[in-house]
């Protein structure tokens, strides 16, 4: 079943799409448990979605920035484990756990942070998933633009990478190309220039 979250169509599962007759029900208690047991209640039974959650206000932000950009695509948008776009796929993957309070402090507790846990970050994270999104529904890994600011998509990642925690001063040159390159197309207009 696809539904629409302010504008931006979402799939939600249900009890076809899972194969069983009917779909789990959803634990009203889970959000008093302790930690040790809300680890033990399955994602199915959490019966969170992105409607009627914070999370649906930042999906209207993006979309009222692409209208403003007058870019018609919107990506869908739908819950899962972690954040991410799927190869070929336009639309974006955004973690369970940011659609209810009592998951992300959850996730805090176990993870000591939770990533896209506040507006800003949020937006952060949602408009880079909608730059691949955008990649995948326009296949723009082989223009040769695309090609020329990011590398080309055939370039093998390398089998393991060395952790280099001071290493800032190197990203930060390369995260202000990709920032620039992405402000001149799709960037909220206010922080841009036109």
């Amino acid at each position: 079943m696809i539904s629409r979250v302010a504008g931006v169509p979402t799939a939600e599962p249900t009890a076809a799409s899972a194969g069983s007759a009917r779909p789990p029900a959803a634990r009203p208690d889970w959000s008093d448990l302790p930690d040790e047991a809300l680890l033990d209640v399955r994602l199915c039974e959490l019966g969170v979605t992105i409607q009627g959650s914070w999370l649906e206000d930042r999906l209207a932000d993006l979309q009222r920035e692409l209208d403003a950009r007058g870019l018609t695509f919107h990506p869908h948008f739908w819950l899962s484990s972690e954040w991410f776009s799927p190869d070929g796929v336009p639309g974006v993957a955004i973690p369970f756990y940011l659609a209810h309070p009592r998951l992300m402090r959850l996730e805090r507790s176990q993870m000591l942070d939770v990533e896209g846990g506040t507006p800003e970050t949020c937006m952060q994270i949602l408009r880079h998933e909608a730059g691949h999104a955008f990649d995948n529904a326009y296949a723009l890994r082989g223009r040769r633009r695309r090609i020329n600011l990011f590398g080309a998509p055939s370039t093998a990642y390398p089998d393991f990478y060395l952790p280099r925690p001071y290493s800032k001063p190197r990203t930060r040159p390369a995260r202000i190309s990709v920032v620039r390159a992405w402000s001149s197309t799709w960037a909220e207009p206010s922080k841009t220039k036109e």
